[in-house]
C-alpha cells in the first residue's frame, strides 16, 4: 500500500511522513538508508553492540534482499557486488510502483518524469517513500511524483514548473511563472 498523500489544509505542513524502520528497509523496493550504507566506503563507524549490531544484521539482510531482487550478486569469495546506479534504479522502481497505486486509488493518470522532461502544475502535497520525500504535481490531466526540495514547502497549493536533470528537478517558482526564482 502506498503512503498517503496529504493535501494542504489537513495539516499545517501539507504532507504526511511515515517512518521506515530497519525491518521495512530490508525488504523495500525503494532506495533506503541501508542501501546508502552498503555503498558507503566507511561503515566502520557502526557500534559493535546495541543498535549498531541491529544495523549490521539489517545490512546483511538487505544485501541478501538486493541479491534476490537481482540488483546485486555475490562473488565466489562472498563479496557483495552491487549493480551500477542502484540508488537511481531503486528510486525509479519505487516511484513508479507508488505512482501506479495512487493512480488506481484516485482514478488519476500517473505520468512518470524522465531526464530532460518539463513538469508543471499544482503542487498538491508530498509523500515520504523509502527513497525519500516526493512532491505530487497535478497538471489537470494526471499527476507526477517528483523529488522534494525544502524550498517547495512554501509552494504547496501553488503552480510550479521544473525540469528533470540528473535525478533531481531544477525548479522555477514564483507567483507568475515567468518571474519566478530558479533554484
Amino acid at each position: 500500500m502506498p503512503p498517503p498523500m496529504r493535501p494542504p489544509g489537513g495539516a499545517a505542513t501539507g504532507f504526511f511522513i511515515c517512518a521506515y524502520d530497519l525491518d521495512r528497509q530490508v525488504t523495500s523496493d525503494g532506495a533506503t538508508w541501508l542501501d546508502r550504507q552498503l555503498l558507503s566506503r566507511d561503515r566502520g563507524a557502526l557500534a559493535t553492540g546495541g543498535f549498531g549490531t541491529e544495523v549490521r544484521q539489517a545490512l546483511e539482510q538487505r544485501a541478501d534482499e538486493l541479491v534476490s531482487q537481482g540488483h546485486a550478486s555475490r562473488t565466489p569469495q562472498g563479496q557483495l557486488r552491487i549493480k551500477a546506479d542502484l540508488i537511481g534504479t531503486l528510486t525509479r522502481q519505487e516511484v513508479e510502483r507508488v505512482g501506479r497505486q495512487l493512480a488506481a486509488e484516485r482514478g488519476l493518470a500517473f505520468q512518470p518524469i524522465r531526464e530532460g522532461q518539463r513538469v508543471g502544475g499544482k503542487l498538491v502535497g508530498s509523500a515520504q517513500l523509502a527513497s525519500g520525500r516526493f512532491g505530487m504535481i497535478d497538471d489537470g490531466l494526471g499527476f507526477s511524483l517528483v523529488p522534494w526540495r525544502p524550498v517547495l514547502e512554501k509552494e504547496i497549493g501553488r503552480q510550479v514548473v521544473g525540469v528533470m536533470r540528473g535525478g533531481d528537478i531544477s525548479w522555477r517558482l514564483g507567483r507568475a511563472l515567468g518571474t519566478g526564482v530558479s533554484i
